[in-house]
């Protein structure tokens, strides 16, 4: 290329930038996406960044009164050794002399005053250690009722507590239910093998086979087989590879209009720790997966109270108390940006990303696969 047809090309050039026909170049150089994979939860699922550690980032997945975590283990026996560890704890402690005196005390005045309607609330338990029963289901589920492990000489006249351990061992983990307490009248009154059999027929570890049943729900680390009520879920997620923060609550229906006046109390917020420098992105409705919800983003700036700019979009909606498929949700999202339009446009472009990505788990998708499958 000789000076002339250097200087024609370089002329056409700022021609161009001037028109706004470079426009479409610089948005294709602007868009970018991030390493994904899914996150399910409830009937859906959204794609988080890839060195999200899920089972880290959860901090809540509870039904019928119990929450779920999963934590890694190495083998069976790891497993094993652990449980029984457990066991011990409780089945090794002694209650003080001052607790049983307490439950002698406690039982003669209810047997002189109380009437047989309250007598049953309090049945006798014949303790004289912190383990009331440990239950082995099979080589990989427990159960075992005993008093809190926060007081192990805890009014165990009253109520006890329940905890569940399951073990997964092709995903190398396992999943521990934190103790919940029950009544002791319940625990006397129950079979408790039989119920307990019953529960972990309803509560399984979560793998592919199961998250493509759309009738499976899932809650955390497990998925929940004849959900009848709306659960639980939390995760506050951190990539180190993106500079982006996820905030994800799912539950049980709010109050109409809720949803939308904690939406405007963060954008207040977000205002005050911006000096009232913070902008408006975006305002609207946008309907994810066939329900219905509001849509925020809002840049914030840098001042003495924010470290740093960073955009916050947000989506959320109310939920309906007798749908299952529609709980309340708040999906949120913090981008840390800096001075120029380009980072601005690389938080919008992985808030694009999430919004897209919001689906029911069992999409046509899976269903193709299914189909071809049989021909």
């Amino acid at each position: 290329m000789n000076n002339v047809q250097q200087l024609l090309c370089a002329t056409l050039t700022l021609v161009l930038t001037a028109c706004g026909y470079t426009q479409n170049v610089q948005e294709q150089q602007t868009m970018r996406t991030y390493p994904a994979k899914a996150l399910y939860f409830h009937y859906y699922q959204i794609d988080i960044p890839q060195d999200i550690a899920v089972d880290d980032s959860q901090i809540e997945a509870e039904f019928w009164g119990n929450r779920f975590f999963a934590y890694p283990i190495a083998s069976q026996q790891a497993f094993d050794e652990l449980v029984n560890e457990r066991i011990n704890v409780f089945k090794n402690h002694k209650l003080s002399e001052k607790a049983l005196a307490y439950e002698r005390e406690s039982r003669q005045t209810l047997n002189e005053y109380a009437g047989e309607y309250v007598k049953k609330y309090y049945p006798p338990l014949n303790m004289t250690t912190a383990l009331y029963e440990a239950i082995r289901y099979d080589a990989q589920h427990y159960k075992i009722i005993a008093n809190s492990l926060n007081n192990l000489d805890s009014s165990f006249n009253t109520s006890l507590y329940l905890q569940y351990y399951m073990y997964v061992p092709e995903q190398h983990q396992y999943i521990m239910t934190r103790q919940t307490k029950q009544p002791a009248s319940l625990i006397v009154s129950e079979d408790q093998y039989k119920s307990g059999k019953t529960f972990l027929t309803e509560v399984l570890s979560t793998n592919k086979k199961r998250l493509n049943n759309q009738n499976f729900m899932a809650v955390g680390p497990v998925v929940w087989m004849k959900p009848d009520s709306h659960p639980n879920i939390e995760y506050r997620m951190a990539s180190k590879a993106v500079p982006m923060s996820l905030h994800l609550d799912v539950g049980a229906r709010k109050d109409k209009g809720e949803t939308k006046d904690e939406l405007e109390e963060t954008i207040s917020t977000i205002d005050y720790l911006s000096e009232g420098k913070s902008k408006k992105i975006y305002r609207g409705n946008r309907d994810l997966a066939g329900m219905k919800g509001i849509e925020r983003c809002y840049l914030a700036t840098a001042s003495e109270l924010n470290e740093s700019s960073y955009v916050w979009c947000a989506w959320g909606t109310d939920g309906e108390k007798e749908d299952l498929n529609k709980p309340s949700i708040l999906l949120e999202m913090e981008y840390e940006v800096g001075s120029s339009s380009t980072d601005i446009q690389y938080a919008m472009d992985a808030w694009k990303q999430l919004m897209d990505s919001f689906k029911r788990r069992t999409t046509s998708r899976n269903k193709k696969i299914s189909k071809m499958k049989h021909i």
